[in-house]
C-alpha cells in the first residue's frame, strides 16, 4: 500500500488490517515507526490474545514487522512491506493454529510457516498468510464478525487493495 509520505504509507497499511480486526474485536492496531530506516512492529491490542466476537471461546493475536520501503513508480513514493508475522488463532484458551514468518530469528525455520497443536512443535511450510486468511478460519471456529455481509465485502476489498501492491504475489481466498 503506497502513500505520498512514510507516515501516509504507514496509515495506510494500518488501515486494512483495524477495519478488519476491528469487525471481530474490540482494539487498536498500534505501530511503533514511521521511518524508512526502522523496522517496525504492528500489534493489534499490544499483541496479546484477543476475545474475537461470537461467544465461541475463539482469540487472535496479531503481531507484524514492516519496512518502509520505496514504492514502484507512480505509486508513492513510498510503502509498507511486511517483513515477517506472528498470527496465532486460539480455542478455549489453547493455542490451535500460530502463523509465523521469522525471517530474521535464532529459529532454524525462517520461512513462512504453521504450527498446529495437532501434529505438536513441528514448522508447517505455509507461503505467505494475510491476517485476512485467519480471520475466515476464525469464523469457521466460531468468531463472528460485526457484520458477516461487511465482512466478505471487506475481505474481498483488503484482497485487492493488497494484490495491486503486493510484490510476493497473492494465495488463494
Amino acid at each position: 500500500v503506497a502513500g505520498r509520505t512514510q507516515t501516509a504509507a504507514v496509515k495506510a497499511f494500518v488501515e486494512p488490517i483495524q477495519n478488519a480486526l476491528g469487525l471481530f474485536a474490540s482494539g487498536k492496531v498500534t505501530v511503533d515507526s514511521y521511518k524508512k530506516d526502522v523496522e517496525g512492529r504492528l500489534v493489534f491490542n499490544r499483541g496479546e490474545v484477543v476475545k474475537l466476537h461470537g461467544g465461541a471461546g475463539v482469540g487472535l493475536s496479531v503481531s507484524m514487522h514492516y519496512r518502509i520501503v520505496p514504492a514502484e513508480a507512480g505509486r508513492g513514493p513510498w510503502k509498507v512491506s511486511t517483513v515477517g508475522y506472528m498470527y496465532d488463532l486460539v480455542l478455549n484458551e489453547k493455542a490451535l493454529y500460530e502463523y509465523h514468518w521469522h525471517p530474521i530469528s535464532d529459529s532454524h525455520e525462517v520461512r513462512p510457516h504453521l504450527h498446529c497443536s495437532a501434529v505438536g512443535k513441528c514448522h508447517i511450510p505455509t507461503g505467505r498468510v494475510m491476517i485476512e486468511d485467519v480471520l475466515n478460519l476464525a469464523v469457521h471456529y466460531g468468531a463472528k464478525p460485526n457484520s458477516m455481509r461487511r465482512w466478505k465485502e471487506l475481505d474481498k476489498l483488503n484482497r485487492e487493495k493488497f494484490a495491486r501492491g503486493a510484490t510476493w504475489g497473492i494465495g488463494p481466498a
